[in-house]
């Protein structure tokens, strides 16, 4: 469980927060932003930032390095919405978004070194705890138009079991390798979330066509038939559209 665990989870959330950039890509090519919504990479940037400090907080390594490529990617997410965005209130939105994230972190950093000393470590863990629920329910739209529609073509479970195992893991390893509420109770959130959105992929079967020709992996990273699938698919949170279907 002490290396296991933590491995397992640095792997699979590398790939959970990589996983936009085929469809960042796409976009780039295309010159639009068509479906990507920018908002998602400014949540994924502060609970990265987040995670980041608090891994090097507690001198662990394994958080530290799980989160490290995910705020580099958003970064570079964040910088390809913003010159990809149509409009300058967007662009606007875009830019108080991420450096109201970011000094949010340098706010905190701030007050814990000045105010708290060591026992400010705990200013990142709340900050950053709440980042990570934040990030689990972003599929939350997507379950409330399932339980309207009674059609789950807006969940993808391959992304959904992902999801489970990485917070499988980081449970695991926060509750019996740190002991750290912190760290396992936000995840033991998203493992519970995921199971919901699981169960209702069973109940709810998809009412369009199959598409899923293309492997799991292919398909979680949006490499497939070289168009890659929407962001909002590879969040559980949108149909796909005709144009990414397999032909």
């Amino acid at each position: 469980v002490k290396y296991v665990a933590p491995i397992t989870g640095v792997v699979l959330g590398v790939s959970l927060h990589c996983a936009p950039v085929a469809a960042m890509l796409e976009a780039s090519r295309k010159g639009t932003l068509a479906s990507l919504q920018p908002w998602t990479f400014v949540g994924s940037l502060a609970q990265c930032l987040g995670l980041v400090l608090y891994g090097l907080e507690l001198k662990d390594p394994f958080i530290f390095l799980a989160n490290l490529p995910g705020a580099l990617a958003a970064h570079w997410f964040i910088l390809r919405a913003h010159t990809l965005s149509e409009s300058p209130e967007q662009r606007l939105w875009i830019e108080a978004a991420t450096l109201g994230a970011c000094a949010l972190f340098a706010v905190l950093a701030e007050v814990r070194t000045l105010c708290f000393g060591p026992e400010g470590v705990q200013l990142y863990a709340w900050a950053t705890m709440v980042a990570i629920i934040i990030f689990y329910a972003l599929p939350l739209g997507a379950l409330f138009h399932v339980l309207r529609e009674r059609d789950s073509s807006r969940l993808y479970w391959p992304q959904i079991v992902v999801c489970l195992l990485n917070s499988c893991a980081w449970t695991c390893y926060g509750l019996l390798a740190l002991g750290n509420p912190f760290v396992w109770v936000p995840n033991a959130a998203g493992v519970v979330l995921a199971l919901v959105q699981l169960s209702l992929v069973l109940v709810f079967p998809r009412t369009e066509e199959a598409y899923f020709r293309a492997t799991w992996f292919q398909r979680l990273t949006g490499l497939y038939n070289h168009r890659p699938a929407p962001l909002e698919f590879l969040l559980g949170d949108g149909k796909a559209s005709p144009g990414s279907r397999s032909e």
